[in-house]
């Protein structure tokens, strides 16, 4: 037997859809409010009411796109939740929004929640401003605007984690950056969630079945799947165990001084023995300075800038 779907309301102040914003961001009794209804699987219906918009996150397009945070009374459990609101206004803009809110309604449903934030759902209707549409999702904290790289190792595996999820599920990104990394506390500790699917392939079939592990060693080939490797790459996720010696490749695990990368390592012909020497120790210095760099990150916490 069918699951019956149920409407669900979001009741939200109409102003926060205008293209020219008024300076109020909060509900009143004498609020105008628009009341639109989606279908949900739940299975009884129940109304969500925007009550405050608390910041305005994002407002790019000249206002056809943004995103605030706001606080959202859901009438069936009585309780109130901060929430993150995407508006999109016009047609192609609805249109997007409302296909990246079926990235999370349909392809990361098991994820909601932990890995990318929950989805209360995606509701559009006419405006004085036309086709518009409002999706509405858990406010999982703030962007992260500091390198991925210079985060420390749980916080990076986490990272790794999600996306290697986001991937199982048949979904990529496209491109991914700190810009679809949020942060909040919980219980004192920073953690990540993934956002920003908007742009997002959602028949990826990834090919790489294997894990990341911070600190494991860097492989002898790229990742299969081009967007794990880029993202692993750039948040350093792996421990280099070569040096590059006039473009050969020495393994540092014999690598003891600069004098055994001269060993190991072709010595061009022309080259003089004091000038191979030289340039190992330039090589296996920069490797020194990046690992102590890299350790020194680690010891640091989650930095938001």
């Amino acid at each position: 037997m069918a699951t019956q779907s149920a409407p669900i309301t979001l009741k939200f102040p109409s102003y926060i859809t205008a293209i020219t914003e008024r300076a109020r961001d909060s509900a009143s009794p004498d609020m105008e409010y628009l009341h639109w209804v989606a279908l949900s699987l739940k299975k009884e219906p129940t109304t969500y009411t925007i009550t405050k918009i608390v910041d305005r996150l994002s407002f790019t397009g000249g206002g056809v796109k943004r995103v605030y945070r706001a606080t959202m009374h859901l009438a069936a459990l009585d309780v109130t939740a901060s929430v993150v609101l995407k508006i999109a206004i016009g047609r192609r803009y609805a249109r997007d929004l409302k296909k990246e809110a079926q990235v999370y309604m349909k392809k990361l449903t098991s994820l909601l929640g932990c890995r990318v934030p929950f989805c209360y759902g995606v509701w559009s209707g006419e405006t004085y401003d036309g086709q518009t549409a409002v999706m509405v999702l858990q406010d999982a904290g703030d962007p992260l605007r500091r390198a991925i790289a210079q985060q420390p190792v749980l916080f990076r595996q986490r990272i790794l984690k999600h996306l290697l999820a986001v991937h199982r599920a048949g979904v990529s990104f496209g491109q991914f950056g700190e810009d679809n990394v949020v942060v909040c506390n919980t219980e004192g500790e920073l953690y990540p969630t993934l956002i920003g699917f908007g742009n997002a392939d959602t028949s990826h079939k990834c090919p790489y079945a294997g894990d990341i592990a911070v600190y494991s060693r860097m492989p002898e080939d790229p990742l299969p799947c081009p967007e794990l490797w880029d993202v692993a790459l750039m948040a350093e996720a792996y421990h280099p165990c070569t040096v590059d010696y006039f473009g050969e490749k020495v393994s540092l695990d014999n690598v003891r001084s600069s004098e055994d990368v001269v060993k190991i390592g072709k010595r061009p012909d022309g080259i003089p023995e004091d000038v191979a020497l030289a340039y190992a120790e330039r090589v296996v210095g920069e490797f020194i300075d990046w690992r102590k760099a890299r350790l020194e990150m680690d010891k640091q916490p989650v930095r938001l800038r």
